[in-house]
């Protein structure tokens, strides 16, 4: 099995499908459990479904998930150097970036930090600090609290097998999810920093907001958002359809 081996000691579990075509870092929903198993929760999964004869798929499992260990690190900068780091180590130039759930808010932070790597990015149900706008789920005030649960739920298991301290995972909580919008950059950046091509397949619950998506769609500069994408069979593989296809724009820019 590929591992990187990373300075602090960390080891990031990754695989590679395709050969030739334009490379996909895949980064995974499941919150702080991203890895690449969590794909099969989705209504259609990139990791099983993209093409591999036009796209080089690179997935991972992050740090501390999946088959992934290390350090518990600093929060988002730590895991963009690990996804920048396993980049640099499969001598990728550009890519494109895939992302669902806590995946746009790692995108959007290796957006911060090494915006020439990506000639474009995929989106789907992005998480955010938001209040209920048209789910059919609804909630009081804003979801921070349903954010809170997920991240418990992950850092409860890690208490249990003995990685980290509920003190050293309440601070990591605290560098990662204080803040508001998507927690990894502000809205300032999305708005007078982000460029790139951008599909956003919009979030529809509690765990990945409307309103979170909508925000996101006014703030970008170059940004297509794709409303409907699960209702049934029928419109997720429309769904999917029109994925491969903005995706497909970028073969011939690598």
């Amino acid at each position: 099995m590929p591992f990187l081996t990373r300075p602090d000691g960390a080891t990031i579990y990754y695989e590679v499908k395709g050969a030739g075509g334009v490379p996909v870092l895949l980064i995974s929903p499941g919150g702080m459990g991203s890895s690449i198993e969590k794909w099969d929760m989705m209504p259609f999964n990139p990791w099983k479904q993209l093409p591999t004869d036009q796209f080089t798929l690179i997935g991972m499992d992050q740090r501390n998930a999946g088959k992934s260990s290390g350090p518990i690190g600093e929060g988002w900068d730590t895991y963009s150097q690990d996804q920048l780091a396993l980049l640099e180590h499969l001598d990728i130039e550009k890519c494109i970036s895939f992302g669902s759930c806590i995946g746009p808010s790692y995108q959007f932070n290796l957006l911060k930090h090494a915006p020439e790597k990506f000639i474009a990015a995929v989106m789907l149900q992005p998480i955010g600090l938001s209040t209920h706008t048209t789910e059919e789920e609804k909630w009081e005030g804003d979801n921070r609290k349903q954010t809170h649960l997920w991240f418990d739920m992950w850092a409860t298991e890690k208490v249990e097998l003995k990685n980290f301290t509920r003190n050293e995972l309440d601070q990591l909580e605290a560098k990662m999810f204080s803040s508001d919008f998507v927690f990894s950059v502000s809205r300032d950046f999305v708005q007078n920093s982000v460029a790139l091509p951008i599909l956003l397949l919009k979030g529809q619950d509690v765990y990945h907001p409307s309103g979170t998506s909508v925000e996101v769609s006014k703030l970008a500069k170059n940004i297509e958002m794709y409303e409907d994408w699960k209702a049934s069979e029928q419109i997720v593989e429309a769904g999917f359809q029109h994925v491969v296809a903005f995706m497909s724009q970028f073969r011939s820019k690598i």
